[in-house]
């Protein structure tokens, strides 16, 4: 007889579905709850950063995979911001992808087209003299979390890898 443990389970963003100037639509998927009966999905989300998506939404409980939406309000006029869905099963986590989007400055409210897109760091946040002499798999690791990459060159490991190569 084996046990098995529950796994991760799988989230993913999806494009806002409508964004105003204070409120906006997010959406996302759950694609597999990792095995438990239960899965708790949200977004979390800033005005400030990708790299710190300080606030969060309700949390749904969801027993069946499937798309999921939470309306958020309250937002600043004309701002950009970004978010990613996050699913927690009380075993392990996921996040989707990040997007961005930024509200309306007037009493607009856009419900078609591009409304949002993933985030995609400027070509400064990805390049770094740490960078060029990792080797590639950790490469690809920090150019997908630049905020890890800001915090060794904040950190003196700038030195550390100098030393080492």
């Amino acid at each position: 007889i084996f046990n098995f443990i529950p796994g991760r389970p799988i989230a993913v963003t999806r494009q806002p579905g409508s964004v105003g100037s204070t409120s906006v639509l997010l959406k996302g998927e759950l694609w597999h709850t990792g095995g438990t009966a239960t899965c708790d999905v949200w977004f979390a989300y800033s005005d400030i950063s990708p790299n710190s998506l300080n606030q969060k939404t309700s949390v749904l409980t969801r027993n069946a995979t499937g798309a999921f939406e939470i309306t958020l309000d309250g937002l600043t006029p004309g701002t950009k911001h970004w978010y990613r869905a996050v699913a927690n099963n009380g075993v392990s986590q996921d996040v989707g992808e990040i997007y961005e989007f930024t509200t309306t400055s007037g009493d607009i409210i856009l419900t078609e087209g591009e409304l949002g897109q993933p985030y995609q760091p400027e070509e400064s946040e990805s390049k770094s003299p740490i960078i060029e002499r990792l080797p590639e798999r950790y490469q690809q690791f920090l150019e997908k979390h630049p905020v890890i990459l800001r915090l060794l060159e904040h950190r003196g490991f700038r030195n550390l890898i100098a030393r080492n190569s």
